[in-house]
């Protein structure tokens, strides 16, 4: 599972090595659509999102995958505050939530939707 993933890649970093996770978090905006809506077409067979298995984990679990030992570098949430990819799209607002992404990114990791932990081994 998971967990046996996250140690494996613990087990062959160097000491002083980085492993960079990113974990869908369903303390998000995301988390909160995926929950409600149903699932969209992803395949020319009529395949659905639901047919695709998605895992969301709390930071908290992405943290307790990893061995203790390991110290977080940092954290940081991709896609905070925004609710669908297609406001990128906008012309102008793209560029506003952009910088508005990038200044929360840390603060609000663990709103974003996608949560990123980057970990040193000792």
């Amino acid at each position: 599972g998971i967990r046996s993933a996250a140690l494996e890649m613990a087990r062959v970093l160097k000491p002083g090595g980085i492993v960079i996770a990113e974990f869908y978090n369903p303390r998000s905006v995301r988390g909160a659509i995926w929950s409600l809506k149903p699932g969209g077409k992803t395949g020319k067979d009529g395949q659905s999102e639901r047919d695709v298995y998605v895992r969301f984990d709390t930071p908290q679990q992405a943290r307790a995958y990893f061995p203790e030992s390991m110290e977080i570098v940092e954290r940081y949430g991709l896609r905070v505050i925004t609710p669908l990819p297609i406001f990128h799209k906008i012309p102008l607002f793209d560029s506003a939530l952009q910088g508005l992404e990038g200044v929360l990114a840390r603060p609000l990791a663990g709103f974003g939707s996608f949560y990123d932990l980057v970990l040193r081994k000792e």
